[in-house]
Order: structure tokens, then C-alpha cells, then sequence
């Protein structure tokens, strides 16, 4: 029996074995929940770019000369708004209104629509813990991310309405953002054995910088497609791409390995007998 259960062990600890795991389909889920409820916090400052007419100095168009859309870098928005900001964003200004910008904002309504997504990331944590003590890590996700998702979707009527409007829709998606970081760690400790948990974490934890290399590079092209202004297919296409996540984490994943319909039993019994002890 001794022998049958290291056996089992070497087999599950083998590199292609754990490639084609359900604990690695876990990992590359968990790595893209940070992804997926990242993005909210960068579309904004990148669709802003496309949608809101830059100011000079005093509030108005700088003559025939090139302008850098700077936007606000209160030091309050944060080192990662700024840094999204000031994505270099040459405009070639004319002296003359232009049509390409939809919204007159000024520097007010854009700090609070940039600032707003951190109103309630913080209190994210323990909203997740007391909801995930009656709907369990599986559920809460669930909601938390189709409630971002909506929220994504609807930003661009929600500005057109007017940006105190666009301000609430981002207070409400930074309680997905701040919920998600308690469940994942949990899941972690749950699906992974002790001697991989060093890797999950890093690979979870790396979705943050990923979505900020996938959200700045797609972004402004979706700024340029010719329909409706383009800034909001920015909202619209990650908003999908949410929903399809969260659909495939519901569909895909469970609390524990005990209760995943699809695992191996040699996995299960794998990842119970390795994972930490009193887990």
C-alpha cells in the first residue's frame, strides 16, 4: 500500500501530469480572476484618453501646438494611476474644437471617475469574508465578477448620463477588485500542495501586472475602431471577456478538490495528503 501511495505521488508530481491537471486549471483561473478584476481599475484611464478633450494648463486648448495628455496626477489617485495617466498619448491639436472627443470634462469629474474604483476596494476583504461564510469562495466570486462585469458593460451609457453617474458604476466594481484577494489566497491554500504553493501564489499574483500589459495594449485600439466614437468598445470588450470568465470559473471549479465533479481520485487523495497539514 506504501509503495502503491508513493507510486501515486511521483505520478502526480510529474511535469506533464501537472500541466494537464485540474489543479493547474485552477491555477490558470485564480492567475486570470486578477486579471479579469484588475482591468475595471486601467479602462477607465485608458478610454478617458480617447473620450475626454485635454486641457492645457489653464483650461484650454494650447494654440497649434502638440499637446500630452497628462490628465490628473494628484498624488491622492495613487503611483498606478499616475503611471496610467501618463501613458504617453501625443494630440495633435489645431486651435479648434475638435469632434473626436465626446465629453468637456475637466480635471474634477475625471480625478473622481479615476479615483472612485479605490472608494471601496479597501472595504473588499471583509465584505468577501462575510459573504463567503454563507455562499462559500465558488459563489461569491461568481457574483463579485458578474457584478464587474455589468459594471464594465454599462460604463458608457452610465458617462453619457453624466460622470457622477460613471462614478457610482466604478464605486460598486471596487468591491470585486478588493474581494477578490481573501478567496483566491484560500483557494490557493486549499487546491495546492505545499511544495507548489510558492509557485501558485507568484503565478496568481502576476494577472495584476498581466492585466495591465493586456488592457494598455488592446485599449487603444479599440479607441480607433470608426463606430460610436470607439472609446467604448474599450468597455464593452472587456466586459464580455469578463462575463466569459466568470462563466467558465463557475462552470469549472469548486472549493476544495473533495468537492470537484471532474478531479482524478489519485489527484484528490494527492493534493489532500500534501497540501498543509490541518488543512
Amino acid at each position: 500500500r506504501v509503495k502503491r501511495r508513493s507510486k501515486a505521488v511521483r505520478s502526480c508530481q510529474s511535469l506533464a501530469t501537472r500541466v494537464f491537471s485540474w489543479r493547474s486549471m485552477m491555477l490558470l483561473l485564480l492567475h486570470l480572476s486578477f486579471v479579469i478584476n484588475t482591468i475595471p481599475r486601467n479602462t477607465a484611464p485608458m478610454a478617458i484618453v480617447c473620450m475626454v478633450r485635454p486641457r492645457s494648463g489653464d483650461g484650454s486648448m494650447d494654440g497649434s501646438t502638440n499637446a500630452t495628455m497628462i490628465g490628473v496626477t494628484e498624488g491622492s489617485l495613487g503611483s498606478q494611476m499616475e503611471r496610467a495617466l501618463s501613458a504617453a498619448v501625443q494630440i495633435n491639436t489645431t486651435g479648434e474644437k475638435s469632434d473626436d472627443f465626446e465629453f468637456d470634462w475637466d480635471s474634477n469629474p475625471v480625478g473622481l471617475v479615476l479615483s472612485s474604483i479605490t472608494f471601496t476596494s479597501w472595504v473588499g476583504p471583509f465584505f468577501a469574508n462575510l459573504v463567503r461564510g454563507y455562499l462559500g469562495n465558488k459563489w461569491t466570486i461568481t457574483l463579485l465578477t458578474l457584478g464587474s462585469a455589468l459594471t464594465t458593460l454599462l460604463s458608457p451609457p452610465a458617462a453619457r448620463i453624466g460622470p457622477n453617474v460613471l462614478v457610482g458604476l466604478r464605486i460598486i466594481s471596487g468591491l470585486a477588485l478588493g474581494a477578490t484577494l481573501p478567496i483566491v489566497s484560500d483557494t490557493i491554500v486549499w487546491w495546492t500542495p505545499e511544495s507548489e504553493r510558492l509557485t501558485a501564489t507568484a503565478v496568481t499574483f502576476s494577472g495584476i501586472n498581466m492585466a495591465g500589459i493586456v488592457t494598455f495594449f488592446i485599449a487603444g485600439f479599440l479607441c480607433s475602431v470608426p463606430i460610436d466614437n470607439g472609446w467604448p468598445f474599450v468597455f464593452y470588450v472587456f466586459g464580455a471577456i469578463t462575463l466569459l470568465w466568470t462563466l467558465a470559473w463557475h462552470i469549472m471549479t469548486s472549493q476544495k478538490p473533495e468537492n470537484h465533479p471532474w478531479i482524478s481520485d489519485e489527484e484528490k487523495s494527492f493534493i489532500i495528503a500534501t497540501r498543509s497539514r490541518g488543512i
